[in-house]
């Protein structure tokens, strides 16, 4: 009975052995395993458990089996596929899994270079282990890690394209941030950029210190500010930057300095650039060529068309003497600088000086007329016209006289010798432009020496007063 019972158990273990075998050392086939291959280790290692809790009479059993099939005991096949195992997770571990040992199954933004670390250990690695790795891979539901390194190198390819030519300085350093110096090749990406796709615009971004979206944006706003400054008040219609400064432009660009000085040191920068790239002064000096222009046109007003109460309305026994005086210089302006002082006197409220011009001829007319007439007579104030009791007055009021007898002693002194009185006029404030100040000095000398003909024609009606009033 006990014969029978040990019998039956041997039978028993026999056939649990073999089970093992056929399921853990043994192919579909029902071979057993010749070589520790990438398709059957894991087969192998899920049999250790079992393994180790085998006796030792089923392990010697199992063992001798598989000898007389001219296999390797499963005792050298565990040492294989766990050497085979051991180094294919030291590869996976380090190349193709997350920090939660999660194994990747597409190539992201995030680990394409950590997959690209692999490639000369996997070239190193026997064909099984490669085996393995990519055995593992697939069952995880992703592709073989040559077409992962694949795309993740030409990942890598078109980010670095980006970066060097949109996003790397000559110091070879990506942009942190946008400046005068870069602005342009970050907005030269635009287009690139929009033609990426996700992925590769994550991976351009891990690259650099804040999103390449931002940085455009940044861009974008100095591009449209800087241009659009250039294009109202340092370019004509046509959009050609003013190579210099005239009377047809300088009210264009005074009108920008309002704006220029709410604009950011980096904006002024790109601005002066751009006028430098076309060969032209920066801004700031075509702000002092232009404050010269409007100084020359301003200053033939306030010599000829002003007074302390500000521009002429309308002509007077005060002022016609001063517009006349100004004919010569306005006969040899250009008709540009004619219209621009027209354009400034309009402004100003008042009118033209061709109008001025034209009423102060005929006020000096006036007087002039009356001047001649009085000479040869001494006529009634009844007699005169409005025309020449205007001159009469104008004549009073200029040389202070008290009666009409003073003021026909006057007219006889004047009616030979009458000059066109010019004020007096300040010495201007310094001037650069070497043209212009050569002008304004021009217009000084002709009114300091007017002056003194004015000084002479006075004297000699004084005298003539003097020698009535002695007569008296």
């Amino acid at each position: 009975m006990k014969t029978k019972q040990k019998k039956e158990g041997a039978v028993a273990s026999l056939n649990q052995t073999v089970a093992f075998i056929n399921r853990y050392a043994k192919d579909h086939h029902g071979h057993p395993f010749q070589d520790i291959t990438s398709s059957n280790f894991m087969t192998i290692l899920s049999g250790e458990n079992i393994w180790n809790y085998m006796s030792a009479d089923k392990k010697t059993i199992a063992n001798g089996i598989l000898l007389a099939a001219q296999s390797k005991s499963y005792d050298q096949m565990l040492a294989e596929a766990k050497r085979l195992k051991s180094k294919t997770d030291v590869f996976m571990h380090t190349y193709l899994m997350d920090d939660e040992e999660n194994i990747y199954q597409e190539v992201c933004a995030n680990q394409y270079e950590q997959i690209m670390l692999g490639k000369s250990a996997y070239e190193g690695m026997e064909d099984e282990i490669k085996a393995a790795v990519n055995a593992i891979l697939q069952a995880n539901g992703g592709s073989t890690y040559e077409q992962m390194l694949s795309e993740a190198n030409s990942l890598s390819k078109t980010v670095e394209t980006f970066l060097s030519s949109h996003m790397i300085g000559e110091d070879g350093r990506c942009y942190f941030s946008v400046d005068a110096s870069n602005y342009q090749k970050i907005l030269s990406g635009e287009i690139d950029w929009n033609l990426l796709s996700l992925r590769t615009k994550e991976a351009i971004n891990a690259k650099l210190n804040q999103p390449y979206e931002q940085l455009l944006n940044v861009a974008q706003m100095l591009d449209s500010s800087t241009k659009s400054f250039v294009k109202v008040y340092v370019s004509n219609q046509d959009g050609e930057i003013y190579s210099e400064i005239d009377i047809h432009n300088y009210e264009q660009i005074m009108l920008g300095r309002s704006y220029w000085k709410r604009m950011s040191k980096m904006e002024k920068e790109i601005i002066d650039q751009i006028l430098l790239n076309y060969d032209c002064k920066i801004y700031e000096d075509f702000i002092l060529d232009a404050k010269e222009v409007e100084y020359m046109l301003q200053e033939f007003i306030s010599l000829y068309m002003s007074d302390q109460k500000g521009a002429f309305q309308e002509v007077s026994a005060e002022n016609y003497s001063i517009i006349l005086s100004g004919e010569e210089d306005w006969n040899a302006m250009s008709e540009d600088e004619k219209k621009a002082i027209n354009q400034q006197l309009l402004m100003q409220g008042t009118h033209t000086y061709e109008e001025m011009l034209s009423q102060a001829k005929l006020f000096y007319k006036n007087i002039i007329s009356f001047i001649k007439t009085y000479a040869k007579k001494k006529p009634n104030p009844e007699d005169l016209t409005k025309q020449q009791k205007d001159a009469v007055q104008a004549i009073m009021e200029e040389n202070n006289c008290t009666s009409y007898d003073d003021l026909r002693a006057m007219a006889s002194c004047m009616v030979e010798s009458y000059q066109t009185p010019v004020r007096v006029i300040h010495k201007p404030k310094e001037i650069k432009n070497t043209e212009t100040k050569d002008k304004i000095m021009k217009l000084e000398e002709k009114a300091y020496k007017s002056t003194l003909a004015v000084a002479g024609v006075v004297s000699i009606a004084a005298a003539a007063l003097l020698g009535k009033k002695k007569k008296k």
